[in-house]
């Protein structure tokens, strides 16, 4: 994921893969992952943070072959309509935020547009303790 989302989107995930699998372990009802595998390969994978009605994914990335087929698009609707029968409000794709003078990266914004999404502006505060 992380040559992925430096070669397609100019970013680098967040948090560590340390800092994913302590908290997945800490709350294993609330992080998950979900892949799509073809002949024993991975072609797309998702982390969604799941609470209270709301999905936040995060970490979506696919492979050059999971590209090809659309295998993260279909993941993404995939768990938006299964998410949706169970009664969840929302399905955050998260942010689009960059160092680009526009502020917003495009090429995350182009996909997240793709499907469906609705973009929300949101207030940040920052506090010095």
């Amino acid at each position: 994921m992380i040559p992925r989302l430096q070669s397609k989107h100019n970013v680098a995930p967040v948090h560590s893969l340390d800092e994913i699998q302590r908290l997945a372990n800490l709350f294993p009802e609330n992080i998950l992952q979900y892949c799509i595998f073809k002949d024993g390969e991975i072609l797309a994978g998702i982390t969604l943070f799941v609470n209270d009605g709301v999905v936040k994914s995060q970490y979506g990335a696919t492979t050059d072959a999971g590209e090809d087929c659309y295998a993260l698009d279909f993941l993404f609707i995939s768990l938006i309509q299964q998410y949706d029968s169970l009664g969840f409000r929302y399905f955050d794709m998260g942010s689009v935020r960059s160092n680009h003078p526009s502020g917003i990266n495009q090429g995350l914004w182009k996909q997240k547009q793709e499907l469906g999404c609705s973009e929300y502006f949101l207030s940040h505060f920052e506090f010095q303790l």
